[in-house]
């Protein structure tokens, strides 16, 4: 087993590494770092276009690989760390069938570089693999930096749905292995009444109050279920707009979020529902995606 870092030389770039070195130390796994390479189309060109296009992503791609290792030997020194080079007919393709090889418990992104400092930012390669990876997908914000005294909460997103519950377990898992303490969050929102609604606002009071406990209900079952201890910090968390609903929330230099999947199909993969997506991009921490 070991943590897979997908590795691609540029602005961010050092944000996946000290992920990838945050993970592997709490979870006590080795680290592999991953530059992907396209292979051969099938058809060969007469012009041998494809050919050089490969040669060229090749040398790229070990050129990538020689940053990291560089990286890596000034910043974390005493890690056991495996570089590698794979082939794919696309990045997400390769890195998924190198999170296979290796046995990989999470695959590590940094965001795209276009993001804002400290958000994390799908880049293309992060939004194909959180639609088809068989593993978790963590991916780090913009500027990240490993906290010194290491990962010690995750930090679950809860909607309430009987869907996550194996989310939950696997949840708790990551927790032990990795020595942290556990909490869940359920986000929501409460916009603000531009106008008294029909109903009167102590209709719209009534309706937020029974939301509440209605939530508070299901972290109550968790409990009785011995799904979660009773030690695990439990909170709603609501804001006017997605934002503001994460900002409510308490976050420290050793948080991760955990967020959970919709069910795609009949294989097991990442795939996130519109609401994940929203508070995936106003995540202040490094966010680990669940598959379903």
């Amino acid at each position: 087993m070991t943590v897979l870092v997908g590795f691609a030389n540029g602005r961010g770039a050092r944000d996946a590494l000290e992920l990838g070195v945050a993970l592997a130390d709490a979870f006590g796994l080795p680290l592999t770092v991953v530059t992907a390479a396209r292979r051969s189309w099938g058809t060969p060109s007469i012009s041998r276009v494809d050919a050089e296009f490969i040669d060229w992503s090749r040398r790229a791609a070990d050129d990538d690989l020689a940053a990291a290792r560089t990286r890596l030997t000034e910043s974390a020194p005493q890690h056991d760390v495996t570089f590698r080079r794979v082939e794919g007919r696309s990045v997400p393709a390769a890195l998924v069938q190198a999170a296979r090889d290796e046995d990989a418990t999470v695959i590590v992104l940094g965001s795209a570089a276009d993001g804002s400092l400290g958000q994390v930012v799908l880049g293309s390669t992060a939004d194909r693999l959180v639609h088809s990876s068989p593993v978790p997908v963590a991916v780090a914000p913009r500027a990240y930096r490993a906290p010194k005294d290491g990962i010690d909460r995750l930090t679950f997103a809860w909607a309430g749905n009987e869907s996550e519950v194996p989310a939950i377990a696997r949840l708790v898992a990551l927790a032990e292995s990795a020595s942290a303490r556990v909490r869940i969050v359920t986000f929501g929102l409460r916009r603000p009444a531009m106008f008294p609604p029909e109903v009167g606002l102590d209709a719209e009071e009534e309706v937020f109050v029974a939301w509440t406990a209605g939530v508070r209900v299901t972290f109550d079952s968790l409990r009785s279920r011995g799904l979660v201890g009773d030690d695990v910090e439990t909170t709603i968390a609501v804001g006017a707009d997605w934002r503001a609903a994460v900002d409510e929330v308490d976050w420290a230099p050793g948080d991760v979020l955990v967020i959970g999947s919709k069910p795609g199909g009949a294989v097991a993969r990442v795939f996130m529902g519109s609401s994940a997506t929203k508070i995936v991009r106003h995540s202040p921490v490094p966010v680990v995606l669940l598959p379903a």
